[in-house]
């Protein structure tokens, strides 16, 4: 694999080699990265900086091999992407009464919203680090399963305990 990048002399040519290789604009590269957008799904312990960049970076390798998602496609992914609790925020911007809205306004509503909640919960904004931290041992003590009023009873549909069949993911 290695012997056939060797032969390249400039960086530029071997950048042109490497994105040749690896994004080539063939059906199987269009079905993973369409795979990939479709069953993205947020977990409520990561945070949403870090989804929105993950979700980004999807759309934009798709843009790359001239796979165009309309941006009120990118919205509904994004919305139905997020957890439980992002239900009325989904609503609100699903509902809100715009006639047009662009995914990056909702990218942006989202961050707002993640700035508010940081702010009335009471926890610092300085130090993301910190916050990572923060987060993951939050979730990490109390091994998050959903909504919490649904904590003893089973979905139908997963046969799992914690949720119930309209909040299932699967």
């Amino acid at each position: 694999m290695l012997d056939v990048f060797s032969t390249e002399k400039t960086a530029s040519s071997l950048w042109e080699q490497l994105q040749d290789h690896y994004m080539k604009k063939s059906l199987a590269n269009r079905l993973i990265l369409k795979q990939h957008l479709f069953l993205l799904r947020m977990h409520e312990c990561t945070l949403i900086k870090s989804y929105i960049a993950e979700f980004s970076a999807i759309i934009n390798d798709l843009d790359k091999i001239d796979v165009k998602i309309e941006d009120e496609d990118q919205i509904l992914l994004l919305l139905y992407s997020l957890p439980f609790s992002y239900k009325s925020f989904r609503k609100a911007i699903i509902y809100g009464g715009k006639s047009t809205i662009k995914v990056n306004e909702v990218k942006e509503y989202l961050l707002n919203k993640n700035r508010i909640d940081t702010q009335l919960t009471g926890e610092s904004h300085h130090d993301d680090s910190e916050q990572v931290h923060d987060s993951r041992e939050k979730c990490n003590n109390r091994s998050f399963t959903g909504n919490l009023k649904h904590k003893n009873l089973t979905c139908n549909y997963c046969h799992k305990k914690g949720h119930i069949r309209s909040e299932c993911w699967l």
